[in-house]
């Protein structure tokens, strides 16, 4: 099966900083999971006309609770705005160096193995998400991986 010849420093290298910046701020603050209720694109949107000046604080996060169709709670900590918004510029600020750093700790691997990472996705702004399906763009290294191996170890499936 052929393997993707992007490595980690590539996809970081495919986003700009404002890019960087967007994605994290407006489409990062809540996880994918959360009801489309949950959205920073106003917050984002808020900060880009008005650049905001928040303190530079320790700030603690905000503790919420959603119910699932068990009637089971799921506690959720969301972080606070503003430092988080501090955060992505600080991020922003430092990509070329965050970018280097991807380079000089990745370059020498064959298989992009992790599935975690930010990256471009197509007709999104956003940068992350937490199920990459897309085999034909990001390899599937662990056939390869496997020969000579006795074990796979798979993660727990998604509950939905």
């Amino acid at each position: 099966m052929p393997q993707t010849t992007k490595t980690y420093a590539d996809f970081m290298n495919e986003i700009s900083p404002s890019e960087l910046y967007e994605g994290l701020l407006a489409y990062g603050l809540f996880a994918e999971q959360l009801p489309p209720i949950f959205s920073a694109k106003p917050f984002f949107d808020y900060c880009q006309v008005n650049n905001p000046s928040f303190p530079n604080k320790p700030t603690g996060y905000i503790y919420y609770e959603s119910i699932r169709n068990t009637n089971v709670p799921r506690i959720l900590g969301i972080p606070n705005p503003a430092a988080y918004k501090r955060l992505c510029e600080c991020i922003t600020n430092y990509w070329d160096k965050i970018q280097k750093h991807f380079f000089d700790t990745t370059a020498n691997h064959s298989y992009i193995v992790s599935r975690v990472f930010i990256r471009k996705i197509k007709n999104e702004k956003k940068l992350f998400e937490m199920n990459y399906n897309n085999w034909r763009t990001y390899g599937t290294p662990e056939l390869e991986l496997l020969i000579g191996a006795r074990f796979l170890v798979n993660g727990p499936s998604p509950v939905q």
